[in-house]
């Protein structure tokens, strides 16, 4: 292990150390004429021999660079290292060749493992000026400078030919990058140069042609032959070796330009994908970048695609660039601009640095920026961490920013201020067993480092006592999957800081748990998911990558509050500034993605578009008084109870929810990727499921975290959870209502409690109902609070409990009559004179009057009417 902070990184891979003693001895021992001399190592060290990383591919391997000895000279060569079986490979050597540039930059193999391409670059004359004069002495033609080329080389032990691609070595950078998938016979690649004769680069599709000869060597049978012009006004590129996108940036028309014939050029990030050996647009933004151009016409400044989803065929992919602007001479920050094309956002920020950190070491600074599930880190190690949310699933937000070692991890064994120089690695598995780390790697060292959040580090940003810093780290716990973490944050919440626990806090829970475990559910479905086939056989039912890529949009927005488009904000006196990028045509809009609303939405975002007479509501404090009434009198029971739920919550809208659910994932993902709809109820049903665990397991961490508080303290918990449950529309535990009014019961007032109980907040259980009214209270009396009591709770439990403790009808018809207090009615006398008891008649008149009453009104007037009836009987003795 490297070094502690927000990061735990580890050197899984160290070219020094488990690279270099794999290469072969004949290669690092030196000749006899040399190794007489006993002041002279016998063998090549490490940085003798410049071990370095070059390239990699598909395969887990990465290809490595060394200098070494053939035949008594010094020659370049290239090995293949294995990362899964930690074997070495020497793949080339010159042989002889000594006419190519002596060090390798880049390289690439193609999938056939028969051609290598790499580029090469030393210190030279430019070919392409005019040759010097005669009188000219070679001082006087100027300094050596850089040069380049790139090359193919068949792979055939001591007798493989090697061709320049252009046959000159230029002032400018050659690139090559072989396709995959080609087939036999023939290879494909993507070449890079500048165009001597336009003055700009381009980017070309070449095709060449191997033949395996009667000896088994495969040799290049043709020269290369050009396919496709790409781009003929490049300014920058990068490749993604393992999804093989081409990412440009290029100047060229736009439509209204080709129109009006205009000799203006706008400036694109364009993304290619390849088909088929053909180049296939997969997106194209328009952008007003401001970089500076070097005398290479390459653009100067460092930048970086990041692209947080890998499904192809996706309209609106989710891609940022990323731009560290050139150093500014004497400035104590670098300038970051982060464009979010599925946002239509453009950010702007610098990243501060120390007074104790010289100019050269900023100046040299490399910011590291990489995706982490739907976040995108930017950090620069033992200086600056931030990690922002902007992928599809939520509105982008500036999420969590630290600086300084504690937080802002440093890479140790850099010598003096030196900072590593970093890029992402995307491989299938981690390097390290046990490990669920990120890769990212340092080509000039020649290493290779995987890191994962800290635990200990996100359970310090609780000290802090920030309810926004407490968000963010458990924010950053959710997205590590790692669930004894999270409930690790929430127990740490309860227990020392519970005040400061709020509703935003709970939902980040409540998102973003599920949804983590809904995705890897899914990537587990592959390995033993069985699906019963028409002929009654089953068959593995695996879950592309691209379905599950889809069904991440399913997520609702943050607690988190998002960036506008266009606006200011600071935090701890660093400014970010967002404005609109301009797209035309902007992305489509994700769940829950409303900007001007803070809190979370989740399922009352989704197009129902269902019948809503099937959902069973909970009846109101009147409509319980009629149901009750009705049953205890005689009359018939129009209410229906819902359905006991299996599981440790209540879900009485369960088919509705899984059926907006099931629609929303159908079409997401049934147009092109052909997915039944079977399968998206069946993963809307386990969606749910997961939402409902989630808020069961967040309940329970909330009654453990408070253990040692008192009743207040839960109750203030617990409200915040009943308010993030029914805003996020989440089945509730089951015993949570008996709980949560248990609590209000005692520490809320009398009126304020029966505010929650007409509002349904409160839900009473008989066994509560009969402890509430079997103690003693101050207002023992009170008929109204006991009635309320006791219409809360069903029928049959109201009866026995009135049996046991000696009540009747008493407090049913007592509340009935001080129902309405106010005496200002307009009674018509002429509609009562024939009523049997003329009290009851005037006062059931004087209700008629107020309001407009419905069936169930209409029940409940003649229940109360028979009632009084009857207690009139009783009362005088009177037989029925």
């Amino acid at each position: 292990e490297l070094a502690t902070g927000m990061l735990r990184i580890d050197a899984v891979l160290v070219l020094e150390r488990d690279v270099y003693p794999l290469i072969p001895k004949e290669h690092l021992q030196l000749p006899v004429k040399l190794s007489q001399n006993p002041n002279i190592p016998q063998f090549l060290s490490p940085q003798g021999c410049q071990i370095s990383i070059v390239g990699n591919d598909r395969n887990e391997c990465l290809l490595v660079y060394y200098k070494g000895f053939s035949k008594d000279q010094l020659v370049p060569f290239i090995a293949e290292y294995n990362l899964k079986t930690t074997q070495l490979k020497p793949l080339w050597a010159p042989h002889g060749l000594h006419n190519l540039l002596p060090i390798a930059t880049r390289c690439c193999i193609n999938e056939d493992r028969t051609l290598l391409g790499f580029d090469g670059t030393g210190k030279g004359k430019d070919q392409l000026q005019a040759p010097p004069s005669p009188a000219k002495s070679v001082e006087e033609e100027g300094p050596e400078i850089d040069l380049y080329e790139s090359y193919i080389s068949e792979l055939i032990d001591d007798e493989g030919a090697c061709y320049s691609l252009m046959n000159k070595r230029t002032p400018q950078p050659q690139h090559l990058h072989f396709l995959q998938g080609q087939g036999k016979g023939s290879s494909s690649f993507v070449y890079i140069y500048f165009n001597q004769s336009s003055k700009k680069y381009m980017a070309e599709l070449f095709s060449i042609y191997t033949q395996k000869h009667t000896s088994g060597a495969v040799k290049v049978s043709a020269k290369p032959q050009f396919k496709f012009r790409i781009c003929n006004r490049l300014y920058w590129y990068e490749w993604d070796t393992k999804r093989e996108y081409l990412y440009l940036l290029e100047r060229r028309k736009t439509e209204q330009q080709i129109i009006t014939n205009s000799r203006k050029l706008a400036c694109y990030l364009t993304c290619y994908m390849f088909q088929d050996r053909k180049p296939v647009l997969n997106a194209r933004y328009p952008i007003d970048i401001q970089a500076q151009v070097g005398a290479t016409a390459l653009v100067d400044d460092d930048l970086k695609v990041l692209r947080f989803n890998v499904d192809d065929s996706q309209q609106n992919p989710a891609i940022c660039l990323c731009q560290q602007h050139a150093y500014v001479a004497g400035s104590r920050s670098i300038a970051i601009t982060i464009f979010i094309f599925h946002h239509d956002l453009q950010l702007d920020f610098s990243i501060p640095f120390a007074e104790s950190v010289p100019a050269e070491t900023i100046a040299k600074t490399k910011v590291f920026f990489e995706v982490n599930g739907s976040r995108m880190m930017i950090y620069v190690p033992g200086h600056y961490l931030q990690l922002l949310e902007c992928g599809l699933e939520r509105p982008p937000h500036l999420g969590l920013i630290l600086s300084g070692p504690e937080f802002a991890t440093a890479i140790r064994g850099y010598e003096g201020n030196q900072l590593p120089c970093l890029e992402s690695l995307d491989l299938k598995k981690p390097l390290a067993q046990s490990s669920r780390g990120f890769v990212m790697m340092d080509r000039r060292q020649g290493v290779i480092f995987e890191y994962t959040f800290n635990h200990e580090r996100i359970l310090k940003m609780l000290d802090a006592k920030d309810p926004e810093l407490a968000q963010q780290a458990l924010w950053i716990a959710c997205n590590t999957g790692d669930h004894e973490l999270i409930g690790q944050v929430v127990l740490q919440m309860c227990m020392k800081n519970p005040l400061l626990v709020t509703s935003d806090f709970l939902k980040e829970y409540l998102i973003g748990a599920p949804h983590v475990e809904f995705l890897k559910e899914l990537r587990k479905k592959p390995k033993g998911e069985k699906q019963s086939t028409s002929s009654g056989s089953s068959t593995p039912t695996p879950v592309e990558p691209a379905v599950i890529m889809r069904l991440s949009n399913i997520l609702p927005s943050s607690a988190s509050e998002p960036l506008l488009s266009d606006g200011v904000k600071y935090i701890r006196n660093q400014e970010f500034r967002t404005t609109s990028i301009g797209l035309k045509s902007p992305p489509t809009p994700r769940i829950g993605s409303d900007s001007k609303k803070k809190s979370s939405i989740s399922m009352a975002s989704l197009d129902w578009n269902l019948p809503m007479d099937d959902i069973v509501p909970t009846p109101s404090v009147f409509r319980r008084l009629v149901t009750n009434m009705n049953k205890w009198f005689g009359l018939p029971d129009t209410n229906q109870a819902a359905p006991v739920d299996e599981e440790q919550w209540f879900d009485s809208v369960k088919p509705q929810i899984v059926g907006a659910l099931t629609k929303h994932m159908f079409d997401l993902v049934s147009k092109d990727l052909k997915v039944a709809k079977s399968e998206c109820y069946q993963w809307a049903t386990e969606y749910r499921s997961l939402q409902g665990r989630f808020g069961h397991q967040l309940y329970q961490l909330i009654l453990q975290g408070s253990q040692e508080h008192d009743e207040s303290i839960l109750f203030h918990l617990l409200s915040h959870l009943y308010s993030s449950l029914e805003e996020l529309m989440y089945p509730m535990p089951k015993t949570f209502h008996d709980k949560y009014a248990a609590l209000g019961y005692r520490c809320l007032p009398r009126q304020v409690f029966l505010q929650y109980l007409e509002r349904q907040i409160f839900t009473l259980s008989p066994e509560f109902v009969l402890q509430a009214l079997s103690t003693p209270q101050p207002y023992e009396d009170d008929s109204f609070f006991r009635y309320q009591l006791l219409s809360a709770i069903p029928e049959p439990e109201a009866l026995e409990i009135m049996r046991k403790l000696q009540m009747d009808e008493d407090y049913i018809v007592e509340h009935a009559l001080s129902y309405e207090q106010d005496k200002n009615y307009n009674v018509d006398m002429e509609n009562v004179e024939d009523a049997e008891f003329l009290p009851l008649g005037v006062y059931l008149e004087a209700l008629q009057s107020k309001h407009l009453f419905s069936d169930e009104d209409i029940s409940f007037i003649s229940a109360v009417e028979r009632g009084a009836f009857l207690k009139t009987l009783k009362l005088n003795n009177i037989p029925l």
